[in-house]
């Protein structure tokens, strides 16, 4: 959060785009970008596909291709498209207007998890929004996989994003729509580490009370 959010202060172009350090440009990748950004003018963001490729083994998948399956082909409001939360996807799978950002006070959360938080904070302030079905970005996952994915207390932190999300969807009266597939993508989430054997080998009790009031 802090490398992303100095570098959102330094930013002075028109699009703000995050790579981290396993994660590579395809090539023609800006090509594409500019391309579809000249379709849809001045969107608030801009989503598009990526890849995560095993190093060692197995084949590439693009799971931000099943989460914009259903959205429109141009551009639309987060009205129009429900099920795009903005918390399934990684922050670099999307282009984000740098004066949007910086109007709404948009940036990444303290913590663990914070993709999720900056995610679901950015589609609930986006009027504009459309996709790119083209893979823009490839991720590397590694073997051993990432700190996430660890056992570990920081996994608490995931509730903090899911509380932070779900506080300001509730001042905003989404319709009953968005409200329904921003609290099941949330709750997935929670859920999924929760079952998960070796994540939290300590007071698992207290993050199901938690989760339980969220």
């Amino acid at each position: 959060a802090g490398a992303r959010n100095a570098g959102l202060r330094a930013a002075i172009g028109d699009w703000v785009l995050f790579l981290d350090g396993d994660d590579v440009l395809v090539p023609g990748a800006l090509a594409a970008l500019d391309a579809r950004l000249g379709e849809t003018g001045d969107v608030d963001v801009l989503h598009f596909e990526h890849e995560r490729t095993p190093w060692w083994v197995g084949e590439p998948t693009n799971p931000a291709a099943l989460v914009q399956a259903r959205t429109p082909g141009g551009v639309f409001s987060p009205e129009e498209a429900a099920e795009l939360t903005g918390v399934q996807l990684p922050a670099w799978s999307a282009a984000y207007r740098r004066t949007f950002l910086a109007e709404h006070h948009l940036a990444f959360p303290d913590g663990h998890f914070t993709d999720v938080g900056f995610g679901g904070l950015v589609v609930l302030g986006a009027a504009r929004m459309a996709v790119l079905r083209q893979v823009v970005v490839r991720h590397l996952l590694r073997r051993q996989g990432n700190r996430l994915g660890l056992p570990g207390e920081h996994h608490v932190e995931l509730l903090d994003q899911a509380e932070l999300v779900l506080t300001r969807a509730a001042q905003q009266g989404l319709s009953e729509e968005r409200r329904a597939a921003l609290f099941e993508q949330l709750f997935a989430a929670v859920l999924k580490t929760a079952a998960h054997p070796g994540r939290l080998p300590r007071g698992r009790r207290a993050f199901f009370r938690r989760a339980s009031r969220l």
